[in-house]
């Protein structure tokens, strides 16, 4: 066969309107990558929506039975996104469910059993002291049981500061965290964050309140560090701190049989949106957490 005899003419490449311009197989698998990211982060946002329709502009570029390919992955994306949204919205009813039920069953129980103590305290000293103990601790128990009914509520729930600047929520956390703990805090806050969706907001937030309270409540360290960045290739954060540190399998292990999820949720959230997550640590210390998450995709033609 001669080269004129193999060679493939413009005419020959079917693409959009006048067919004269050539199909584009990366940029149509680029587009689903970034369609299946979107999808993952916000099924019923702006770059979900966006990225379908390039999808299907980028198929009419293609011969039918590639585009109709491409179609048929566009209905599946868009299936997915919406079977996405519907547990999203599920889910945030069950932690308005849990604070409108078991929570506040809690708290009527609680004071209950406040109630129950004022009566008990009016009883000779020798008869009550037993029945005050144990009332004393069934109340720990419940206020320890509100305490993380209301953490697993919150950690459900889509937030209104999800809608704020994330540097802004950020350093929301940081001053409470000084004002409540007596902790050194040293923390950098760079780059521009307008790039990140409202879930990669939600995610890095969850990970900087769980991070401080892990810190505040079990490391024992007098310092801690925060450090937040955003390029046009990554968003970054690490929490360290210079805590007693302990061994990262045995205490993962141990939350998790306990039913304390809260670092394992923080790596789920990062990696369901792409990301990575890391908690490094050993005895003796430092601890450190890190995130590393992908600015949103751009939407614009390639």
């Amino acid at each position: 066969m001669d080269a004129e005899a193999s060679r493939v003419s413009d005419s020959d490449v079917p693409s959009a309107g006048d067919r004269s311009r050539p199909a584009d197989l990366p940029a149509a698998l680029g587009t689903i990558e970034n369609w299946l990211r979107a999808v993952i982060d916000d099924p019923e946002g702006d770059a979900a929506g966006a990225l379908s329709a390039r999808l299907s502009e980028l198929a009419q570029d293609f011969p039918a039975s590639i585009g109709e390919g491409l179609e048929s992955i566009a209905a599946l994306i868009a299936e997915l996104g919406s079977m996405i949204a519907g547990a999203q919205r599920r889910v945030i009813r069950t932690g308005f469910d849990l604070h409108d039920g078991p929570i506040q069953l809690v708290l009527v129980t609680a004071l209950d059993l406040q109630t129950l103590r004022h009566e008990l305290e009016e009883l000779p000293a020798e008869l009550a002291r037993k029945p005050l103990e144990q009332v004393s601790t069934v109340h720990g128990r419940l206020v320890g049981l509100e305490a993380e009914l209301r953490e697993l509520s919150h950690s459900l729930d889509t937030p209104s500061w999800a809608d704020v600047p994330l540097e802004e929520s950020v350093r929301s956390e940081l001053t409470k965290f000084e004002q409540e703990s007596g902790i050194e805090l040293l923390a950098s806050i760079d780059g521009d964050f307008t790039q990140t969706s409202r879930s990669q907001r939600i995610a890095l937030l969850r990970v900087v309140q769980g991070a401080l309270s892990n810190v505040r409540h079990h490391s024992g360290a007098t310092r801690v560090r925060l450090a937040l960045a955003a390029t046009s290739e990554t968003i970054d954060l690490t929490v360290e701190d210079d805590g007693r540190g302990f061994v990262v399998h045995e205490t993962v292990a141990d939350a998790a049989g306990r039913g304390r999820l809260g670092i394992i949720a923080m790596g789920e959230r990062v990696r369901l949106l792409g990301g990575e997550f890391d908690l490094d640590s050993r005895p003796g210390g430092p601890t450190k957490v890190t995130v590393s998450l992908r600015p949103l995709p751009s939407t614009e033609p390639v």
